[in-house]
């Protein structure tokens, strides 16, 4: 009788204690709810956060270049303030046409939501399914490693040097603010850029402003004249404004102040056919550019047409003069850039040995194409043209596709991977080839024929892409609208001029 009084009165005493420590932790948890709902969210936010976070922007070649062959004086001495030129591609760059099958969007840093429905926002550009398969392909190359912030930089497209080094302020001060919205969710995210054509120009010109604003010394080799581009900057930054004064400005005047934030590098900066000038190559070996990769094709023909920016007779096709500016500093350049020559078609062996085009293909093209730039003079190759690297492209060359409509921009992931991580080598040429139902990728140092390593897609995976991105294929139709939009902008800036 005694042990069940005893045994009552300890489970008495249990349970007791226990409603005590209860409300205890009860009322901790109310005293101190804020505190504690606050660690919840710092754990919520760990797994939100567990993969890298990147901020991915698409920025885009010169818009209506040719266009600037109407008033070439003007382009020439670099002074196309209310120019003709200047004043037609204004009014172009204000007609969404444009936007349908090409990586573009309004001017400014847009973001963008990726999407294969061709009807998003009843806005059926192509920036959006480029930026969704782009996704799909990383997924693909980097399984669950990678969250994905895509974005767009506009910009006015003009063939001119002082434009393009605004442009870049712009383009920093836009970066910047973004990035500050990250930091403050507690998030440092990383920076990939891929540019086409003279965007990548833009994109070099970053590091020009950080220059500017750090005081870094960005190694030259004799005779560049890499010192008068970042005194230019030192001008540009020195005559802005504050944020607050720019504040008040219409359109992309609002991010024409003094950067402000310094602590600021882009991890991965990709180029897409840029036409290589002296006035900015040597930038890629800026602070401000932790890795950089320069992809090409010996059929582009566009790339270095460009002679009248640039004080050199023409653009170059590649970074040669890189070597050198190495050489007079402690700069290693595997470290900071790799070059990258696209082939198409080229067979590969059983033993890996790579051989020469088997198929050649031809396309015609009426001067007018040319001029307003909606195809170019091809190489009969099957290698990818300027056009081909960024913008949605008909299917029309039967097995010589490859990717196509795809721009080839969306398999950067793949062609990164497998570049990257060769020590001490930095010049490379990467062959793309249908093989045993996949797409195959095939690296091999530069003018060699031997692959170092491969990679393949299944040919399932890529028919899936190809399949949901079909509807963005140019058509009769886009390009009759795109010609006729074209000659309403002469009409509309001649009627005004007159």
């Amino acid at each position: 009788m005694e042990e069940k009084e005893i045994t009552k009165k300890r489970n008495f005493f249990n349970v007791g204690l226990l409603v005590v420590l209860i409300a205890s932790i009860g009322g901790l948890a109310w005293w101190q709810r804020g505190r504690i709902l606050y660690s919840l969210g710092q754990v919520k936010s760990v797994f939100q956060t567990s993969r890298e976070q990147w901020i991915n922007v698409f920025v885009h070649g010169s818009f209506g270049s040719t266009l600037g062959l109407l008033d070439v004086s003007s382009v020439f001495r670099d002074q196309i303030g209310g120019s003709s030129y200047s004043k037609l591609s204004r009014a172009m760059r204000k007609k969404d046409v444009f936007f349908r099958d090409q990586i573009i969007l309004e001017k400014g840093l847009v973001k963008i939501d990726p999407s294969f429905d061709f009807d998003i926002a009843r806005r059926p550009y192509a920036a959006y399914p480029a930026a969704k398969a782009y996704a799909e392909v990383t997924n693909a190359v980097y399984p669950g490693k990678e969250d994905l912030h895509f974005y767009t930089f506009g910009w006015s497209g003009l063939m001119s040097q002082k434009k393009r080094r605004i442009e870049a302020v712009r383009l920093y001060n836009a970066l910047a603010e973004e990035v500050l919205k990250f930091r403050s969710q507690g998030i440092e995210p990383k920076i990939r850029i891929l540019s086409h054509s003279h965007g990548a120009n833009v994109c070099l010109n970053l590091g020009g402003v950080s220059a500017a604003l750090r005081g870094e010394r960005i190694p030259e080799p004799k005779g560049y004249r890499l010192g008068q581009t970042v005194r230019n900057f030192k001008e540009i930054v020195s005559r802005s404004g504050s944020k607050e004064e720019a504040s008040i400005r219409k359109g992309q005047k609002i991010w024409d102040y003094k950067p402000v934030v310094r602590d600021m590098h882009v991890d991965e900066f990709v180029m897409f056919g840029m036409p290589v000038q002296v006035e900015t190559d040597v930038l890629v070996l800026s602070p401000f550019f932790k890795k950089s990769y320069h992809i090409y094709s010996d059929a582009d023909m566009i790339q270095t047409m460009d002679w009248i920016t640039t004080s050199k007779y023409a653009s170059d096709r590649r970074f040669d003069r890189l070597q050198a500016s190495c050489a007079e500093s402690e700069i290693k350049l595997s470290d900071k850039f790799i070059q990258i020559r696209i082939m198409n078609g080229r067979k590969v062996d059983a033993e890996g040995f790579v051989t020469d085009p088997s198929g050649m293909l031809k396309s015609e093209r009426t001067w007018w194409e040319v001029l307003v730039g909606r195809n170019e003079v091809e190489k009969e190759v099957q290698d990818p043209t300027h056009r081909e690297m960024w913008f949605f492209v008909p299917q029309l060359l039967g097995d010589g596709s490859l990717v196509k409509p795809l721009p080839l921009a969306v398999y950067t992931p793949l062609l990164l991977n497998l570049a990257s991580g060769r020590k001490d080598e930095w010049d490379f040429d990467i062959n793309i080839s249908r093989s045993s139902g996949n797409l195959r990728s095939d690296v091999m140092r530069h003018n060699e024929h031997y692959s170092l390593a491969n990679r393949a897609l299944p040919l399932s995976f890529v028919r899936v892409l190809q399949e949901k991105c079909k509807v963005w294929e140019p058509s009769a139709s886009l390009i009759n609208e795109y010609n006729k939009s074209v000659l309403a902008c002469i009409d509309d800036v001649n009627s005004v001029s007159s």
